[in-house]
């Protein structure tokens, strides 16, 4: 993940936090450090449980979904089963975020940012599938990748 991704991943976090006092009240670094870790040629980037603190409280995962995504990017699919599988498991939580957000009757946009991510996690998992299915290397058993039969 570059340096911008980092910065755009802070900004969206300290968002659904409901701004950089509120966001500071919920870890151990001050509005000053945390409004560092959004300058896009900084060198300053957030530890680790300041991010974890921010998302428990925001109640989101933006910040370590996006470096999950970025790792999982990188990784070449497994095969279409497991691909199915992710792709399963993403649309049960698009659908309990979706629940749980409308409990209330609107949304807040800490839920939007979550709901969002969540779609974006779905969209490459179908384009994983596609791949798959469109590769004849992977679509066959002892191409490239193995396929369940």
């Amino acid at each position: 993940m570059n340096r911008r991704k980092h910065v755009a991943a802070m900004r969206s976090l300290i968002t659904a936090c409901g701004g950089l006092e509120e966001a500071a009240e919920a870890c151990r670094v001050s509005v000053s450090s945390l409004s560092t870790y959004q300058i896009p040629r900084g060198e300053a980037f957030a530890p680790a449980d300041v991010i974890a603190d921010l998302e428990a409280y925001a109640g989101v995962n933006t910040y370590s979904a996006r470096l999950f995504e970025c790792a999982h990017a990188a990784m070449p699919s497994a095969d279409l089963e497991s691909d199915t599988l992710a792709l399963n498991i993403d649309a049960a939580a698009l659908a309990q975020a979706a629940h749980r957000a409308m409990e209330d009757g609107a949304l807040s946009a800490g839920e939007r940012i979550a709901l969002a991510e969540t779609i974006g996690k779905i969209r490459t998992a179908i384009e994983a599938i596609d791949a798959c299915v469109n590769d004849e290397r992977r679509a066959r058993p002892g191409g490239v990748y193995r396929v369940a039969s």
